[in-house]
Protein backbone atom coordinates (compact mmCIF):
# COMPACT_ATOMS: atom_id res chain seq x y z
CA UNK A 1 0.00 0.00 0.00
CA UNK A 2 2.83 2.23 0.78
CA UNK A 3 4.42 1.69 -2.63
CA UNK A 4 0.95 2.80 -4.14
CA UNK A 5 0.93 5.95 -2.11
CA UNK A 6 4.42 6.54 -3.13
CA UNK A 7 3.81 6.37 -6.80
CA UNK A 8 0.28 9.18 -5.81
CA UNK A 9 2.53 11.23 -4.30
CA UNK A 10 5.39 11.45 -7.05
CA UNK A 11 2.28 11.49 -9.63
CA UNK A 12 1.51 14.81 -7.95
CA UNK A 13 4.22 16.49 -8.10
CA UNK A 14 6.10 15.03 -11.04
CA UNK A 15 6.03 18.73 -12.81
CA UNK A 16 8.21 20.00 -9.64
CA UNK A 17 10.63 17.26 -9.31
CA UNK A 18 12.93 17.11 -12.09
CA UNK A 19 12.89 13.75 -14.25
CA UNK A 20 16.36 11.81 -13.56
CA UNK A 21 14.64 12.35 -10.07
CA UNK A 22 11.25 11.13 -10.99
CA UNK A 23 12.75 7.64 -12.58
CA UNK A 24 15.40 6.90 -9.92
CA UNK A 25 12.79 7.07 -6.98
CA UNK A 26 9.97 5.07 -9.17
CA UNK A 27 12.50 2.73 -10.69
CA UNK A 28 13.66 2.13 -6.72
CA UNK A 29 10.81 2.02 -5.32
CA UNK A 30 9.81 -0.74 -7.91
CA UNK A 31 12.89 -2.96 -7.39
CA UNK A 32 12.20 -2.53 -4.02
CA UNK A 33 8.94 -4.33 -4.27
CA UNK A 34 10.10 -6.90 -6.39
CA UNK A 35 13.15 -7.64 -4.36
CA UNK A 36 10.30 -7.68 -1.07
CA UNK A 37 8.22 -10.21 -3.26
CA UNK A 38 10.93 -12.27 -4.06
CA UNK A 39 12.30 -12.33 -0.38
CA UNK A 40 8.65 -13.10 0.86
CA UNK A 41 8.22 -16.18 -1.44
CA UNK A 42 11.28 -17.45 -1.44
CA UNK A 43 11.35 -17.28 2.73
CA UNK A 44 7.99 -18.70 2.75
CA UNK A 45 8.99 -22.13 2.09
CA UNK A 46 10.46 -23.86 5.16
CA UNK A 47 13.94 -24.15 4.03
CA UNK A 48 16.06 -25.80 6.83
CA UNK A 49 18.60 -22.62 7.57
CA UNK A 50 16.00 -20.20 6.09
CA UNK A 51 15.10 -16.99 8.16
CA UNK A 52 11.38 -17.52 8.89
CA UNK A 53 12.62 -21.45 9.53
CA UNK A 54 14.75 -20.37 12.17
CA UNK A 55 12.30 -17.56 13.47
CA UNK A 56 9.32 -20.23 13.73
CA UNK A 57 11.70 -22.77 15.17
CA UNK A 58 13.31 -20.29 18.39
CA UNK A 59 9.63 -18.98 18.67
CA UNK A 60 8.78 -22.55 19.30
CA UNK A 61 11.44 -23.21 21.87
CA UNK A 62 10.53 -19.80 23.67
CA UNK A 63 6.55 -21.08 23.98
CA UNK A 64 7.86 -24.53 25.09
CA UNK A 65 10.22 -22.97 27.86
CA UNK A 66 7.17 -20.13 29.08
CA UNK A 67 4.86 -23.33 29.41
CA UNK A 68 7.03 -24.74 31.21
CA UNK A 69 8.06 -22.15 33.89
CA UNK A 70 4.22 -21.23 34.56
CA UNK A 71 2.98 -24.65 34.67
CA UNK A 72 0.80 -25.47 37.12
CA UNK A 73 1.11 -28.72 39.59
CA UNK A 74 -1.37 -31.09 40.48
CA UNK A 75 -0.81 -30.92 44.31
CA UNK A 76 -1.50 -27.51 44.81
CA UNK A 77 2.02 -26.21 44.25
CA UNK A 78 2.35 -23.72 41.35
CA UNK A 79 5.49 -22.84 39.59
CA UNK A 80 6.65 -19.25 39.75
CA UNK A 81 9.90 -18.25 38.38
CA UNK A 82 11.38 -21.54 38.22
CA UNK A 83 10.36 -22.00 42.15
CA UNK A 84 7.63 -24.20 43.98
CA UNK A 85 5.31 -22.03 45.81
CA UNK A 86 1.69 -22.81 47.88
CA UNK A 87 -1.34 -22.01 46.30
Amino acid sequence: MQSYDFFVTLNEVYDQVPTPYLVIYGGGNILLQVLNWFWWETSVVFVPGSLISTFLDRFSKMMIALKKRFQSETNGHKVVNGHNTKI
